[in-house]
């Protein structure tokens, strides 16, 4: 799940619509891990091991991984509230767009958008650095320095897909706010 291309989650028949309380797992377990991290006083006694270091990576990944599961019905949700004849009508032909640049729908669209780049593309991105650069890190103190190439060419390409996804938000979203403010100068 984690290497998956976050532009095709959609397409996962293997889960069988498990999408849900797969999320809902992996959000209560890095929940859990979380509070386990913030009882300072407790690792600051018991760290000989670092086990505090080795409770992070997990939590990262699960954290990722819920947000991952829960982007296709993010997405899904926009999908449906935008019909697909004006969705098609508003890229290709700015005159026919100007109806729904004006409509109730436009603006729910754009707040739904809106939403979506704030509330889980951008913390995702955020979630996926992080998990990197902790997985780096955690990986120079365990092993080799060789061999982590791999793993990072899979970084590289779900934080490529990811940052692809975004921009084709943040387009849509902002080709939606152009049209809205060219026709409100007419």
């Amino acid at each position: 799940l984690m290497w998956e291309d976050p532009m095709l989650l959609h397409l996962r028949p293997q889960l069988g619509g498990l999408d849900c309380l797969l999320a809902a797992h992996y959000r209560a377990l890095s929940e859990r891990l979380e509070f386990s991290l913030r009882e300072e006083a407790l690792w600051a006694r018991r760290d000989r091991f670092h086990l505090r270091n080795r409770i992070v990576f997990p939590m990262l990944a699960a954290r990722v991984l819920w947000r991952k599961m829960r982007l296709p019905s993010e997405v899904n949700g926009i999908l449906r509230m935008w019909p697909i004849d004006e969705a098609q009508r508003f890229i290709d032909d700015v005159d026919a767009s100007s109806s729904f640049a004006f409509s109730p729908a436009w603006h729910v669209v754009h707040h739904t958008l809106l939403d979506l780049r704030q509330r889980w593309l951008h913390p995702l991105l955020d979630d996926f650095s992080a998990l990197h650069a902790e997985h780096r890190s955690l990986w120079s103190t365990s092993f080799k320095p060789l061999g982590f190439e791999g793993i990072e060419i899979r970084y590289g390409g779900v934080r490529a897909r990811l940052e692809t996804l975004a921009s084709l938000v943040t387009h849509l979203d902002t080709a939606g706010e152009e049209i809205t403010r060219t026709l409100s100068l007419d």
